[in-house]
């Protein structure tokens, strides 16, 4: 049936920060999510994309060299079913449209094809002409432009199909879609003239087959020659000779240009196209390397023509290779940008005899600084010469991961790119391996906040109106003293940490934390010493984080004036949640906050007295040391002191957490047993009952702190028929080997003068719920007794559900629900009914254990219902 486009998002926004999220929801099987982000000005460029806490991986990006407008793309195979949220950073506060589109039935293990790419100047439309296509792949392609400097409507080709964008105030971002079956040309046109970039993916469909893998190595890479030339700003083309001889050749140039508006517009070889590789350019100034290339150069001496939007100072460096697969010449290209007085990356080759090359550009006007390739490289093209742009080239052999370096005896602005040569004959890179299970960051969903002008000694904030037990609380607490503290806690929150700052107008930042109850208080009260001051305080509740001891570290420090900072913190796991709270005493008005780069602001507290609070948090991939940790107090006096902290907080750890991928919660009953040879699961880890043929109950140590919660897993195999014999299945390692299944015994006849009809024969085939049973006859007198209410319609088949507030989707967790099972809901409200008869609330998910229900966005609390499964 071939790629099926599955739903649409986006974002614009002006100049406002280096990041921004929005939501998108996924659904079907064999999902694809990519997103395309368009941005305006020379240095900025995006830095990351993340759905649901999952990084995507950059596809390949265009930059128009006019005005430096860049089109990226960006994908994910897999994605979380359901609504998630997209977070895209990027380095520079710039004018973003941010685009999504998801599919369905993509090919998981190679779910894209090459990515072209195209960039325009001054014309009224943008093309690109793609390969040839099977039946049921997918092109995508997204087109950014220059909306404020020549306003430009923007129409698709004719067989293009129009998806979402096109509404940026300034950076201008639009998606369309067409099904490839042969050579496609994807464009669009404008209504005026403007500078315009352009990126195709093919998407390739997951019943097509999957092409036979190119034969194994058996070749090596060697250098041919080389060549380099340079020149001040002499005009907008420079041209050189170039010797390409030997077997399976392969060219490779790479160019340095300086100035943020400067590109390279093509490079040619003995009048034949190359193909641009790679690109990248440092901030500050604008210097920028590209490396281009092409397979199969013509033999001999030849011309080499660069071509560029602007005149300035250029150095280029040649080399040809030989041995080269002609098919997939190159892996995977690298770059990086830096201040610094040195540069470098590690890059991948995947096949042995492969060629290692990068390439380095620099201001050496600016700061001059002497190059040195890496101890194991070996510098091609000779000596760095330019007058201005100064470029070198390196090559080392490479069959695994290679660092490449360069150091410089001064402090330059950098430029650098690098790539993989393959050898001829190579196979595909093979697939990454799996990556280990493992939990996305925790998510800082939801918060309450008080702010109290007045002084007092008690600051009440109530608890968050929507949370599950487990959800981890954060609490701060922030009062207008350094001399008061806090003399009672409430029940059940720890500390995590106190900042006091000043000696007379003071400040003071305290920070708690609470694992939710399934009953939690309406609020909670910490109260000071002294006769009270201005104060404030939030609870925010956090999913998705460790169960127990979660808050892995904090930082926290005071200080006076308009800069307040938290200093950094090491991480011991990946993917942790950064909170970070500042606190701030002040009269002044018009007080602002910039948050740390990369974090999105949680709460604000303006006070129209002293007493103001700000805090942020952000997700940390790789563990280690955080970054960025500084915020901006705009308007804050130098006098003004501030207190700062940063707490880290970890995900569920796959080796230890009770919540393992597949389980889900339960009420554990008082005096719970286990009996026989059962085997059951507490918190992550199998438990067997030493004594088989007695009753055991489950001492309070197994639970690991957690004295009302057991877990088990979704498909509950350990659960199933009857507490008489052991569950005997693949979930279950210490059943033993199933028997051959006896022949299904006739239907017995009801027994004379009625009763329950309960005989050893039929009981086997009854699946009733996990019950609190002391012997056999226990248990069938409770199986008469279902049986019996079974007859009178009391089949235990139905629930009650609450819609979660300001959200669109409620997830229903009941072992009953299977993924063909009929779904009935009766409204109890008057808000239930609206909602039901708007005709906007479906299930739009159900397996085994749950299902998902998608409704309006609301503020309403009570949209009850009563539901009925069956099936």
């Amino acid at each position: 049936m071939g790629v099926v486009k599955d739903a649409t998002s986006s974002l614009n926004t002006g100049s406002s920060g280096t990041s921004q999220s929005w939501s998108h929801t996924c659904s079907g099987s064999n999902r694809y999510l990519l997103v395309a982000v368009s941005t305006n000005g020379g240095g900025s460029d995006v830095t990351g994309v993340t759905y649901a806490g999952v990084a995507l991986s950059a596809l390949g990006s265009q930059q128009e060299s006019d005005t430096g407008y860049r089109i990226s793309m960006w994908g994910l195979a897999g994605p979380a079913s359901g609504t998630n949220t997209i977070t895209v950073s990027w380095n520079e506060s710039h004018a973003v449209e941010c685009c999504a589109i998801s599919f369905t039935n993509v090919s998981q293990s190679a779910p894209t094809g090459t990515i072209a790419l195209a960039q325009t100047q001054s014309a009224v439309s943008i093309s690109k002409t793609l390969g040839t296509f099977t039946n049921g792949q997918f092109i995508v392609d997204a087109v950014a432009w220059n909306q404020g400097a020549l306003p430009a409507n923007e129409s698709t080709g004719p067989q293009q199909t129009f998806r979402v964008g096109g509404s940026g105030s300034f950076a201008r971002c639009v998606i369309s879609t067409e099904s490839g079956s042969a050579t496609i040309t994807m464009s669009h046109g404008f209504n005026t003239s403007t500078n315009a970039a352009l990126a195709c993916m093919p998407l390739q469909s997951a019943d097509s087959p999957s092409p036979p893998p190119p034969p194994p190595s058996s070749g090596s890479v060697s250098v041919d020659t080389t060549s380099t030339i340079n020149t001040g700003a002499s005009g907008t083309a420079i041209s050189w000779t170039h010797t390409c001889t030997g077997a399976n050749g392969y060219l490779l140039v790479g160019v340095g240009v300086n100035g943020g508006g400067s590109d390279v517009v093509s490079v040619e070889y003995a009048g034949s196209p190359m193909s641009l590789l790679a690109g990248k350019q440092e901030g500050p100034s604008g210097y920028r390397a590209s490396l281009w290339g092409k397979a199969g150069p013509a033999s001999g001496v030849n011309v080499v023509v660069a071509k560029f939007a602007e005149s300035h100072a250029i150095e280029v460096k040649a080399i040809s290779f030989a041995g080269v697969d002609q098919s997939t010449p190159t892996a995977r290209a690298y770059s990086a940008e830096t201040a610094a007085a040195a540069i470098g990356r590690s890059i991948s080759s995947y096949a042995t005899n492969s060629k290692i090359v990068d390439f380095v550009v620099w201001n050496q006007s600016a700061t001059p600084g002497t190059e040195s390739a890496g101890p194991q490289q070996t510098k091609r093209g000779g000596a760095a010469a330019g007058a201005f742009t100064r470029a070198a080239m390196s090559t080392e052999s490479g069959s695994a991961d290679i660092a490449m370096t360069w150091g410089f005896n001064a402090a330059v602005n950098l430029a650098y790119v690098g790539i993989a040569i393959q050898p001829a004959s190579v196979s595909s890179p093979p697939p990454p391996p799996p990556p280990p299970a493992s939990f996305g960051a925790p998510v800082f969903d939801s918060f309450t906040q008080v702010q109290n002008s007045a002084v007092g000694t008690a600051i009440t904030v109530n608890t968050p109106t929507t949370y599950n037990a487990g959800d981890l609380f954060i609490a701060v607490i922030n009062f207008a003293s350094a001399s008061e503290t806090i003399n009672s806690v409430p029940g059940g929150w720890t500390s995590i940490r106190t900042v006091a700052q000043g000696t007379a107008n003071d400040i003071t930042c305290a920070s708690y934390y609470h694992y939710a109850s399934a009953a939690e208080a309406s609020s909670y009260t910490w109260h000071m010493t002294g006769t009270g001051v201005q104060n404030n305080g939030i609870i925010a509740r956090i999913t998705g984080a460790r169960s127990v001891s979660a808050v892995d570290t904090s930082s926290g420090q005071g200080g006076f004036g308009a800069g307040a900072s938290a200093p950094a913190v090491t991480t011991s796991v990946n993917n942790e949640l950064l909170i970070y709270a500042f606190a701030l005493r002040s009269s002044a008005g018009g007080l602002t906050f910039n948050q740390p780069v990369g974090t999105n602001v949680n709460w604000l507290l303006a006070s129209s007295g002293v007493c103001n609070a700000w805090g942020a948090s952000k997700s940390q991939t790789g563990a280690g040391a955080s970054t960025n940790n500084e915020a901006v107090l705009a308007n804050a006096g130098t006098t003004d002191p501030w207190a700062a902290q940063l707490i880290a907080i970890k995900p569920p750890d796959v080796s230890i957490d009770p919540r393992q991928p597949g389980m889900e919660q339960f009420p554990l009953p008082q005096n719970f047993y286990t009996q026989r040879n059962w085997p059951m699961v507490f918190c992550g880890w199998l438990q067997k009952d030493p004594t088989p043929t007695v009753l055991t109950p489950i001492p309070p140590t197994a639970l690991s702190g957690l004295p009302d919660i057991f877990y088990r897993r979704r498909v509950a195999k350990y659960w199933q028929q009857d507490f008489v014999q052991p569950v005997v299945g693949p979930d279950n390692p210490f059943a033993p080997p199933p028997p051959p299944p006896p022949a299904p015994p006739p239907p017995p006849a009801p027994p004379p003068g009625g009763g329950s009809g309960v005989t050893d024969e039929i009981l086997p085939r009854i699946s009733l719920p996990p019950q609190q049973l002391a012997d056999d006859a226990q248990w069938k007198r409770q199986a008469a007794a279902w049986m019996a209410e079974a007859n009178k319609g009391h089949l235990q088949n139905t629930g009650v559900i609450t819609l979660a507030a300001n959200q669109n989707t409620t997830v229903v967790l009941d072992d009953r629900a299977g993924p063909t099972s009929m779904i009935e809901f009766m409204p109890r409200t008057a808000n239930a009914a609206a909602e039901f008869g708007n005709g906007t609330m479906f299930v739009a998910f159900q397996d085994n254990g749950r299902f998902d229900i998608t409704h309006s966005n609301d503020a309403s609390t009570d949209r009850t219902y009563v539901y009925c499964i069956l099936g």
